[in-house]
């Protein structure tokens, strides 16, 4: 009997070259969700420059990338997810979470002139958020989103509707048809009380009293 085969370099077992999996040649051999093109991860990771790509500071991304192109496409998640090396789902949890990020589905990019967000809040679903939701569904055209959005802090001008960076109070349909025919979506700052004139007012009193002991 020939004994020599026992003492030859052993051949490598054909399974332990195999990807992981269960054996049956289905096991993923690229990561898992949307595939980032190589256009959109250069933009990335130009725009990014040298920052860390830490997780503390995806929102900070997600506002650069909305800030130089306007709004949040998919594609641009998925490259910002791959920079990252995170996965998309969590990037897109955050961008969606947050109503100050417009994010373009497939096809919208070209599409989708102006994004009007309701809000949802009970205060608003009181005064009528939803009914007006539909009218502005009804009435704006194909070229305007009409999303619902979490609270925006204005439960006092209940229903509140916000266009671009412009926040409308008691919203209705025609106040917010004017504003988005007229392209009014920039922040609009309120009539205010500056500081001087406001402690010549006699405001800060009991501060400044407080401040010198009497």
């Amino acid at each position: 009997m020939d004994h020599s085969s026992a003492n030859s370099p052993s051949q490598p077992d054909p399974a332990a070259a195999r990807h992981p999996g269960r054996g049956k040649g289905r096991a993923r051999t690229r990561p898992k969700g949307r595939m980032a093109n190589p256009e959109d991860v250069a933009e990335i990771a130009n725009l990014l420059g040298n920052r860390p790509r830490r997780r503390d500071l995806l929102i900070e991304f997600l506002h650069a990338i909305q800030g130089r192109y306007g709004s949040l496409s998919l594609g641009r998640l998925a490259a910002l997810a791959q920079e990252m090396k995170i996965p998309l789902v969590e990037v897109y949890e955050v961008a969606s979470f947050y109503h100050n990020f417009d994010i373009r589905r497939e096809g919208e990019e070209s599409g989708v002139v102006q994004v009007v967000r309701v809000c949802d809040s009970l205060p608003c679903m009181l005064r009528g958020a939803y009914k007006l939701s539909e009218l502005l569904t009804e009435n704006l055209g194909h070229n305007v989103r009409i999303e619902h959005a979490a609270c925006m802090g204005r439960c006092q001008q209940a229903p509140v509707v916000r266009l671009g960076d412009n926040y409308i109070g008691d919203a209705s349909l025609e106040t917010v048809a004017a504003a988005a025919i007229g392209g009014e979506d920039g922040s609009k700052i309120p009539e205010y009380r500056d500081y001087d004139a406001y402690v010549s007012d006699g405001g800060y009193r009991l501060l400044s009293a407080c401040r010198a002991g009497t």
